[in-house]
């Protein structure tokens, strides 16, 4: 209702991450996606962490190597009370009525498995409060993804570590491993004898800069694929929210759909 009355025909909108605090019921996503076709406006999502250099690299490496992956480590370690100036209890990120928690503020990595890795087929997940900050909601959580029969996918993120860091590892059979490590922006490629590393520069406030560049790139494209799919998978980070809460409260594995 809200949306309803800021929009402005053959507009583009950036949508903050996550988009909403909680998963779209059918008849609200079908209403929303009316709205949008009927305007002909078009969305951009708040996961910027797909324009960085080093992601696109990776997302290349793996198109013709996705079959020989072994396993996949997703592990974000970050400090909440060092993000902003003010007082980090006061944040929307600290409470849980503002929607806050580690899960909701790093689904960032949700959407980065999603553009890497496609649809998990299931996941099994334990979070809680470390009680280590004043604060009222989840701060560390651990995941296990189901990729497919082969390979799992095992995310560690909280935000009440000073010791940071941003990394995904891969491994292959032909005992290769692929790290991406968006805290120094690089990537490495290490071989048994050899290590390959490629490290990129990013200019200062590099995303803001380069949403408002695929904004206007979005707002000129004839076809709309690219951010129907985009904000396709942003949609599907909320559902998947919805069941890292789910498996947690059952303590159990919960199966995911493909079309939620």
């Amino acid at each position: 209702k809200s949306f309803r009355s800021l929009v402005k025909k053959k507009t583009t909108y950036i949508f903050e991450k996550p988009i909403s605090s909680e998963v779209l019921s059918k008849f609200q996503k079908k209403n929303f996606l009316n709205i949008v076709k009927r305007n002909k406006i078009k969305i951009k999502t708040g996961y910027c962490l797909r324009l960085n250099p080093a992601v696109i690299k990776l997302k290349k490496i793996l198109k013709n190597r996705f079959n020989k992956i072994i396993s996949i480590k997703m592990n974000t370690r970050t400090y909440l009370p060092s993000w902003r100036e003010t007082d980090y209890t006061k944040s929307v990120s600290a409470k849980k009525k503002y929607g806050g928690g580690v899960i909701n503020e790093l689904s960032h990595e949700l959407d980065l498995m999603l553009y890497l890795f496609g649809k998990p087929k299931a996941l099994f997940a334990k979070y809680f409060n470390s009680k280590s900050l004043k604060i009222d909601v989840e701060d560390v959580v651990d995941i296990i993804f189901t990729i497919n029969k082969k390979v799992n996918l095992n995310m560690h993120l909280d935000f009440c570590s000073p010791f940071e860091k941003r990394e995904i590892e891969i491994l292959f059979k032909d005992n290769t491993k692929v790290l991406l490590d968006l805290k120094n922006n690089l990537i490495q490629i290490k071989h048994l004898k050899k290590t390959n590393l490629k490290k990129f520069f990013l200019e200062k406030n590099f995303y803001v800069k380069n949403q408002i560049k695929k904004m206007i790139e979005i707002s000129k494209l004839k076809k709309n694929n690219e951010w129907v799919s985009e904000f396709s998978d942003s949609l599907y980070v909320l559902y998947i929210i919805k069941k890292i809460k789910e498996s947690n409260s059952k303590d159990k594995l919960v199966k995911l759909s493909k079309y939620a």
